[in-house]
């Protein structure tokens, strides 16, 4: 009775070692196929959700696009869904505080962004429209109706200089005003407020009694202007630190913290998964191993104890020892038919030893079908998880893909910001090149200005001498008229004395030849009165039409006059504009250059999540071919259980 409860409680032991080394290995698969492959996209989708907002936050930071806010809600969503299936996929007690951490700090990097940062951008946009683009405009607009109000009554008095300084001034704090909302620069905002102070204190200090009053009127709407325009720049000034305190102490503090979580998260999921593998494949290769050497260990064990005790027994156990050594025979031909039981009736040891040979058969014959039975799930579960594998495996491709491709758009994106930024030099060098001409073309106008006043002021003296000489003229008429008189009177005289002459006779003949020459004279200087009172009139009229001639010349030159100096406004203007825009293509090519930066940055994160990918894909991979390894060792497990037979 020792030997066969010894063989059966041996038969027991080895069957029970099996039996959970086998489902300790089915519980590492189903670990595997249910937790950590589905985990693995997950992650991922975390981690990339997470770049793609923290993108967003960057471009509404820089732009001040509204539109980029829709899109940060959509992703929001889409991070939502996400997390809240991590949440009911992962299971691990140190993964799932590493997920509920993310959605904790993603959840304050979205109010900081929605509560704080988007409102600090809006207030600074309505500043920038409804104060600043107002009061500047106005402030410039009223020193150029000044400046045109000048120009007209004295174009080249020294208050007009003072003007065009400020004019000047004007427009350079407006651009530096720009300068400081593209860059948010310290030194730029000194100068910004220098160049505030400055202005004020030059208009304070302006001598308008050299002008008219409406001259005051304008420049005094210009300080109330630029102290609302020095009101609202220091409102910009705190609101601009604000925003930037908001971005540096907190979102690109939590922004990366959550990006860190989401890669641990990550990186513990793949450890995990190659750490279930690699388990996988020792512990399948010792169960296996152990049951192998544990079915020979009891066949031996029981042979050697059979043999013993048959030998033991004598000729009384001849026909049993008979009968079990031709069982076993069968078994180690690869006949064994466990359902075959051995001969009993005897009432004696030796048919106590029968009955224990058969219970322990009927032992045997379950734990080999529990063996079959567990080999074919283990082979079922390898084909699983082999599935299961490939399927992850095509995803990691798949998202490999995806990155592949958003790292593509990334580096175009990053090729056209260098464009970008090249067109923007080139547009900065022209606009310079514009600037250069305008300013030359001003100092032109300002010439053409002063040669045409000169000329005016030269026509307006040649008029008064021209009405000078027509009034001259004038009086030459009297005198004519007064010589024409005489010469009249002369005429009259010779012939009265003619006739005396004529009465005389002899004695008065002298006489009258010499009355004849006065007539004579006289009449010549009636004909020559008359030559003059011509030529004098044609000089009268000459002089009239060269006095309306010269009024149309001095009109026509001060309407010049006044164009030029419009002209030499608009110059000054279009010099304005040019600078204003040599300072925005300035600007565009900074944020170009920062926005090239981040791409680059997010571009580099790409390529890590990929890196990532292919290892997730390398991982797989090893867990396939852990899967078939299983596969082929239920096979050969199946192929050993086959010598056995039963019902």
């Amino acid at each position: 009775m020792i030997a066969p409860v010894f063989i059966l409680l041996l038969f027991a032991l080895v069957t029970f070692i099996s039996v959970r080394g086998f489902q300790s290995l089915d519980d590492r698969m189903y670990t595997v196929a249910r937790d950590l492959a589905p985990d693995t996209a997950v992650a991922t989708g975390v981690l990339t959700d997470i770049y793609r907002m923290r993108l967003r936050v960057f471009d509404f930071y820089s732009s001040g696009n509204e539109a980029v806010i829709a899109e940060f809600e959509d992703l929001n969503s889409e991070f939502a869904e996400t997390i809240g299936k991590a949440q009911n996929v992962i299971e691990a007690p140190d993964r799932a505080v590493l997920v509920d951490e993310i959605e904790e700090m993603t959840g304050n990097y979205v109010d900081v962004f929605k509560n704080e940062l988007v409102p600090l951008k809006r207030r600074v946009a309505d500043i920038t429209q409804n104060e600043l683009d107002v009061s500047g405009p106005a402030a410039t607009k009223a020193f150029q109706l000044s400046l045109n109000g000048v120009a007209d009554r004295t174009p080249m008095s020294s208050l007009r200089v003072d003007i065009e300084e400020l004019l000047t001034g004007a427009v350079m704090m407006r651009m530096k005003a720009q300068r400081f909302l593209a860059t948010g620069n310290e030194d730029v905002r000194k100068d910004l407020e220098y160049a505030i102070q400055d202005l004020t204190e030059a208009v304070q200090g302006l001598d308008t009694d050299r002008g008219p009053q409406f001259i005051k009127t304008y420049l005094d709407t210009a300080v109330s202007e630029l102290n609302s325009y020095k009101v609202s720049v220091q409102t910009l000034v705190e609101v601009m630190r604000e925003l930037e305190q908001t971005k540096t102490d907190k979102l690109d503090v939590i922004g990366p913290q959550i990006a860190d979580k989401a890669r641990s998260l990550e990186e513990s999921i793949h450890r995990s998964l190659e750490v279930a593998a690699d388990k996988a494949d020792a512990e399948s290769d010792l169960a296996l191993k152990f049951t192998l050497i544990a079915f020979g260990i009891s066949l031996v064990l029981g042979l050697m104890v059979a043999t013993l005790m048959s030998r033991m027994m004598g000729a009384s156990v001849k026909r049993a020892k008979g009968e079990i050594l031709s069982y076993l025979d069968d078994i180690s031909q690869d006949n064994g038919d466990l359902s075959t039981r051995l001969t009993t009736g005897r009432a004696d040891e030796i048919g106590d030893f029968i009955e224990a040979v058969n219970q322990f058969l009927g032992t045997l014959e379950d734990t080999i079908s529990k063996i079959v039975s567990s080999a074919r799930q283990l082979n079922t579960e390898s084909e699983a998880l082999s599935g299961i594998t490939e399927r992850t495996r095509a995803n990691s491709e798949q998202q490999r893909d995806q990155i592949t491709q958003v790292s593509a758009a990334m580096q175009e994106m990053v090729s056209t910001c260098e464009e970008i930024a090249s067109n923007t030099n080139d547009t900065d060098e022209s606009a310079r090149k514009a600037s250069s001409l305008a300013d030359s073309a001003q100092e032109t106008v300002s010439r053409a200005i002063k040669s045409v006043n000169e000329l005016a002021e030269q026509i307006g003296a040649g008029s008064l001498r021209i009405q000078k000489l027509e009034a001259e003229s004038g009086e030459i008429g009297s005198v004519l008229e007064v010589i024409h008189n005489i010469a009249e009177q002369t005429n009259l005289l010779a012939l009265n004395a003619a006739i005396e002459a004529a009465r005389a006779g002899e004695a008065g003949r002298g006489f009258a030849v010499v009355a004849d020459e006065v007539r004579g004279l006289a009449k010549r200087v009636q004909e020559s009165t008359v030559n003059i009172e011509r030529i004098v009139s044609n000089l009268q009229s000459g002089a009239a039409g060269a006095v309306v001639d010269m009024s149309k010349a001095k009109q026509m030159a001060g309407e010049a006059s006044e164009e030029a100096g419009q002209s030499g406004s608009a110059l000054s203007e279009i010099l304005a504009a040019v600078n204003v825009i040599a300072e925005m293509t300035t600007q565009v090519a900074s944020a170009t250059e920062q926005q090239r930066a981040t791409a680059a940055e997010m571009t580099q994160n790409i390529e890590v999540s990929s890196n990532a990918i292919d290892d997730l894909a390398g991982d797989v991979n090893q867990v396939n071919r852990s899967s078939r390894s299983l596969s082929e060792m239920a096979d050969d497990l199946n192929q050993l259980v086959r010598k056995f037979r039963s019902d």
